[in-house]
């Protein structure tokens, strides 16, 4: 008897930093409380080239519609970890360089933000494509949180990522100061948001199972009412199932070229303000520094972009450096070509300047 397969729901990840629009990013793993709950429904996860898919055993009714040989009847949650394959993937993704271990980037199918057709996990209805919104605090299940408070006491409040609330009780204070534990153990890992007098004070993804990992993010994936209706999987006598998606959006860096003239000899005819550096498109522009200095041991200029560019995996050609030579007889010269085809900027090499408002991407070309 043949075994038939069917998708329960399927995550593709896409980037624009690759020509084919996907990469080889992230190791997926079922978090430890995902795994029993695959196993107890009988589901598989198979990773595909875009991302993974989530596969049920069929068993077809009388109308031969197809249905999981274990019904899914009860509310659950199934929670995937990613983590980056490659260290420089900040490097060339649009979000924030630094890797602090106590952030995470958390997404999920209760958010309704549907567009064009795509079913997105990441939050900002703005833009199309994972974002700061989706990045949240990553603690331990069990911490102390302090505040201060002019008040006696303060009233406390912990709700879950359905927003109900789990824990609530009043606190006595003494000298404005208390130091609140937080116990989240025995609880589900997943989304919190800690409440003091109304106030919410902190949004935080407990999970003892990920502090330390290195973990990039985690997706939760929920069957529940509070899921909008067209992200939820399986709906019954269909063989559909809702593809879920995560964009990452590539990084623009303004690019930074370091001629240097490693066998430069005195030339009373050089000037190095006929240097320049050309882009095939007309409208970008390299601006030369003006830090030409020839007693210098090996003299160098510098080259920067009037606008950042994107990173490509494919590298963009017919970036030169030209030298513009005096005509004869009164003639406005001609461009020569010192170098043709410069390379293009390595995701190794992306650097933010002192204020964190410019990221370069530094290239050294050698003369």
């Amino acid at each position: 008897m043949r075994i038939e397969f069917g998708k329960l729901f399927e995550v593709v990840f896409y980037h624009t930093y690759y020509s084919s629009g996907t990469g080889d990013d992230f190791e997926i793993e079922p978090a430890f409380f995902c795994q029993s709950l695959l196993r107890s429904y009988g589901l598989l996860l198979k990773k595909t080239p875009r991302g993974f898919v989530i596969l049920y055993e069929i068993t077809r009714d009388e109308l031969g519609d197809p249905h999981p040989l274990i019904p899914i009847d009860e509310e659950l949650k199934l929670s995937f970890i990613l983590k980056p394959k490659n260290s420089y993937f900040l490097n060339y993704s649009d979000l924030p360089l630094d890797s602090d271990p106590d952030y995470l980037y958390r997404l999920h199918n209760l958010n309704d933000n549907e567009q064009g057709g795509d079913l997105l996990l990441s939050s900002a209805t703005d833009k199309n494509h994972l974002s700061l919104v989706d990045r949240t605090t990553l603690k331990s299940q069990f911490f102390h949180y302090s505040f201060d408070s002019i008040n006696p006491s303060a009233k406390i409040e912990v709700l879950d990522e359905l927003e109900t609330v789990i824990i609530k009780h009043t606190v006595t204070i003494d000298e404005g100061r208390f130091n609140y534990p937080l116990d989240l153990l025995g609880r589900t890992p997943g989304l919190y948001t800690l409440w003091i007098d109304g106030v919410k004070r902190i949004e935080f993804y407990a999970s003892d199972e990920l502090v330390g990992t290195g973990a990039f993010g985690v997706i939760d994936i929920f069957s529940n009412d509070h899921v909008p209706e067209e992200y939820r999987f399986l709906p019954p006598g269909q063989d559909s199932h809702p593809v879920y998606m995560m964009n990452i959006e590539r990084r623009q860096t303004f690019w930074k070229y370091h001629v240097a003239f490693k066998n430069y000899e005195i030339d009373s005819k050089f000037k190095s303000i006929k240097l320049s550096v050309n882009h095939p498109d007309s409208l970008i522009n390299f601006i030369r520094q003006g830090v030409f200095d020839e007693s210098d041991d090996i003299p160098t200029e510098i080259f920067i972009s009037d606008t950042e560019l994107s990173l490509t995996e494919v590298p963009v050609k017919g970036i030169d450096l030209k030298l513009k030579k005096s005509g004869g007889g009164g003639g406005g010269g001609s461009n020569i070509d010192l170098k043709k085809n410069l390379p293009n900027p390595s995701i190794r090499m992306v650097k933010p300047d002192e204020s964190g408002s410019n990221v370069y991407s530094e290239m050294f070309i050698y003369l």
